[in-house]
């Protein structure tokens, strides 16, 4: 859902990453040192590290300017990002209702049945959740979700989460398909 990107591996890059995932919010380290810079044009959200420079107009050509969130000393990366999104999503990560899925503080429900998630289980549904339609492939949901964690890791918990939400209503949340990835269809 969220993008760092900078230019060169930082400690400020990795501590907001932290933040972000202890806050619930599954985020990426990206730029020319992390790899993963595909990811970008999928992820609603991008955070310019200081260490941006030039690279930030790149980011501004790539990327509709809503994208790119700003911060200062007196707006954190983390505040920056919740209200980016109320603005998008007309509510924050801990509070979401779509494609059949609201999220309420800690209550999760999928078609109005309740199911007890882990917190990594929950960054990956908040991560489809917000980029429902998209497809992402198990490397990139545990780059996006987990802390060092390979794909495998990213599929047992995907894996995981189907099974309680067919437990409970019936019926798979995340969708697989072949050499594509996994995804939540978007809301129609």
């Amino acid at each position: 859902m969220t993008a760092i990107f900078a230019r060169t591996k930082s400690e400020w890059a990795e501590q907001l990453r932290e933040q972000l995932l202890d806050a619930g919010i599954p985020c990426a380290l990206v730029g020319p040192e992390y790899g993963n810079t595909h990811l970008i044009r999928h992820l609603p959200f991008v955070i310019p590290a200081p260490d941006c420079g030039d690279m930030h107009d790149r980011l501004l050509e790539t990327l509709p300017a809503s994208g790119i969130l700003t911060w200062s000393e007196d707006v954190p990366p983390i505040v920056a990002v919740r209200e980016a999104y109320r603005r998008q999503f007309g509510a924050e990560p801990e509070s979401m209702h779509r494609c059949g899925v609201r999220i309420s503080g800690e209550t999760i429900r999928f078609r109005g049945e309740p199911i007890r998630l882990s917190a990594n289980e929950k960054r990956i549904l908040l991560l489809f959740l917000t980029c429902a339609g998209t497809y992402f492939t198990a490397e990139e949901t545990a780059a996006l979700c987990l802390r060092n964690a390979p794909g495998s890791a990213a599929v047992v918990h995907i894996c995981n989460l189907n099974a309680k939400a067919k437990k409970a209503a019936c019926a798979l949340v995340i969708q697989c398909r072949r050499y594509k990835g996994y995804r939540i269809p978007a809301d129609p």
